[in-house]
């Protein structure tokens, strides 16, 4: 009889990392404008990408600034989303961070990633992709 400690265990390569970190400078934002500026808006676009990506929300706090931009954290049972908005230059940056632990949850993130890129239209971008060990 072979026991639990003698068993070797595989681990698909995507799991050996335990999560991917992507941060994005979107500058000249040619689309999405109201939610550069209206932290409502911003608050529930953000929440229906986490939700439409499969990745679960547990908890949010977002901050308007006045006449100005906002501020927003989704606190995600993967990890997490945040996003700062800075209207009078048409620019933002997003960080999307998701573990792996578990399972593989790379393209999830990759997905809101994608979402925010095709609502917000930047001209510029600076896309970083770190995987966490």
């Amino acid at each position: 009889m072979q026991t639990m400690l003698n068993r070797k265990l595989t681990v698909p390569d995507t799991l050996k990392k335990n999560g991917i970190h992507i941060l994005g400078d979107f500058y000249q934002c040619q689309d999405g404008h109201e939610e550069l500026f209206d932290a409502r808006l911003l608050e529930k676009f953000c929440e229906k990408t986490i939700f439409d990506a499969g990745l679960t929300q547990v908890g949010k706090l977002f901050h308007q600034f006045p006449n100005a931009g906002v501020t927003g954290v989704i606190l995600l049972a993967e990890s997490h989303l945040a996003i700062h908005t800075w209207p009078e230059k048409n620019y933002l940056t997003l960080d999307v961070f998701v573990c792996n632990i578990g399972r593989d949850n790379t393209l999830k993130a990759r997905k809101v990633y994608e979402t925010f890129k095709n609502l917000f239209n930047p001209q510029e971008v600076n896309h970083q992709e770190i995987s966490r060990e």
